[in-house]
């Protein structure tokens, strides 16, 4: 998502190329990296 977004290969606004799920998608597996990043601050992974 973020090559495509940051570097687009056509005239279409990177608004364009990407669907409601894709959000969704991206946000559930940035979540997951936190608490992921979180339990090795914590000692715990």
């Amino acid at each position: 998502m973020t090559v495509t977004s940051r570097n687009p290969l056509e005239d279409t606004p990177p608004m364009d190329l990407f669907e409601p799920s894709d959000s969704e998608e991206a946000i559930t597996t940035a979540t997951a990296v936190l608490a992921w990043v979180e339990r090795l601050v914590q000692g715990e992974g």
